[in-house]
């Protein structure tokens, strides 16, 4: 009976932990409200042109949040190509979801990795930590994984 309550255990109390972490993990601020007062706050002293790579993450991720910043102090480009980015930019949003990213996600962010037009800003994510190590949300299936994507938001060098 104690054997059987030991091997009961080793099998329950990683998954009991897992899922205490991940509700920890939904309870911390959304990626998406991270973003949209960051560039809120950006854009609340002066109007900002922002760009968002027509990709397909980008379309649900991206442009809802950024379509919630006044119109006033917010230009949305969304039909920026791959190769050409308009040059009255001042940032863009790239975004990554699972195994949703594509190869246009990882050529657009080593476009703009390697651009001289634009540098790295800031990463806006919510990752999944167990043990101090984050977890892979990459695995999860697709409607656990949809709380941890992942920004990326260059800013035009002066």
């Amino acid at each position: 009976q104690k054997l059987f309550l030991a091997v009961l255990l080793a099998f329950l109390l990683p998954s009991v932990y897992f899922d205490a972490q991940y509700s920890l993990a939904l309870n911390r601020e959304d990626p998406r409200l991270q973003v949209y007062h960051y560039l809120e706050q950006t854009a609340s002293t002066r109007p900002i042109r922002v760009g968002v790579p027509p990709l397909e993450t980008n379309y649900f991720l991206a442009t809802p949040v950024l379509s919630k910043i006044s119109r006033d102090h917010l230009i949305l480009e969304e039909r920026l190509s791959l190769g050409k980015d308009p040059q009255d930019l001042e940032f863009v949003v790239l975004t990554k979801f699972g195994r949703r990213s594509s190869t246009g996600f990882n050529r657009k962010m080593a476009s703009l990795k390697n651009s001289r037009t634009f540098r790295f800003e800031r990463k806006f994510e919510n990752p999944l930590t167990i043990f101090g190590k984050t977890f892979d949300s990459e695995n999860l299936p697709h409607d656990m994984s949809y709380p941890f994507p992942e920004y990326y938001i260059f800013r035009r060098v002066k």
